[in-house]
């Protein structure tokens, strides 16, 4: 009987330790979570063409010409594209969005890419946000030299964000840069990366990108996405604890609509 009442009492121990735990490491993520603002707003959206798309997706076609062939890649290609117009004709005037500010009269975005310029066709989430040394060319640069895992220029289908600050407006932009962890034919971790501008409150030079595991399927020849949340934890265990990395923070997108993104972007802060 006491050796159940011991066990008992040892049970009731490790509940509480547990609740203590769990309690102090919410109150450790409360803690480094940036304050962010939804804006509803109802914009104009935009049809690209196929010219311009084949124009922005250049790159990529010609680099699936040259793995796969010329016959191969132009079945990829017009299946792509194909694709893209028969979503832009359904597309409306006008969309209802929402727009991220992080802190307080500072950075705003939309918390998506698109694989149009100006259609507001969801993609994949923004799920990583860089500042005060993090323009889009900081970043590549330090993830293509300063960390321990191998990140180098990748090819992919062009995508595009709308991003901006407070004070000058939003815009669109088509990705920075393209960096990969892995193999094309293979699994890779894959970012996307979108430069911000200047915010003159206090994130400065800014970015923000999306970031996921994906592997090619040969049936389908195209990328399937794997995971967004274990793509964005193995970036920022990336630059964890890396000298010119300062504060690692939170910030609530809302974008938790696709795949496993659980819509809490990592914002890390570069230094130099």
């Amino acid at each position: 009987m006491k050796r159940i009442k011991a066990i008992s009492i040892l049970l009731i121990a490790l509940v509480l330790i547990g609740v203590t735990i769990v309690s102090t490491v919410s109150a450790q993520n409360k803690e480094k979570t940036i304050s962010s603002k939804i804006i509803d707003k109802v914009v104009t959206t935009e049809k690209q063409t196929r010219d311009d798309l084949e124009k922005d997706n250049k790159e990529h076609i010609d680099f699936l010409k040259k793995n796969l062939g010329p016959e191969t890649a132009k079945k990829i290609a017009d299946r792509y594209f194909t694709d893209r117009v028969e979503e832009l004709k359904k597309l409306p005037k006008e969309v209802k969005i929402q727009l991220i500010e992080l802190g307080n009269n500072s950075p705003q975005l939309w918390p998506y890419t698109s694989e149009t310029n100006g259609s507001f066709i969801k993609q994949d989430p923004i799920n990583l946000i860089f500042y005060r040394t993090g323009s889009a060319w900081d970043v590549q640069y330090d993830m293509q030299n300063w960390l321990t895992n191998e990140w180098e220029g990748a090819s992919g289908w062009t995508q595009y964000t709308y991003i901006g600050t407070t004070n000058n407006g939003l815009n669109w932009r088509r990705d920075d840069y393209q960096l990969q962890n892995g193999s094309y034919w293979g699994t890779r971790y894959h970012i996307r990366i979108f430069d911000g501008g200047v915010d003159p409150d206090w994130a400065n030079e800014w970015s923000d990108a999306n970031v996921h595991k994906e592997h090619w399927d040969w049936s389908k020849l195209t990328h399937v996405v794997d995971s967004f949340e274990q793509a964005e934890s193995f970036v920022r265990n990336d630059f964890q604890g890396k000298g010119f990395v300062g504060s690692i923070w939170y910030a609530n997108l809302n974008n938790q609509d696709i795949g496993d993104n659980d819509g809490q972007a990592t914002v890390i802060e570069l230094l130099y």
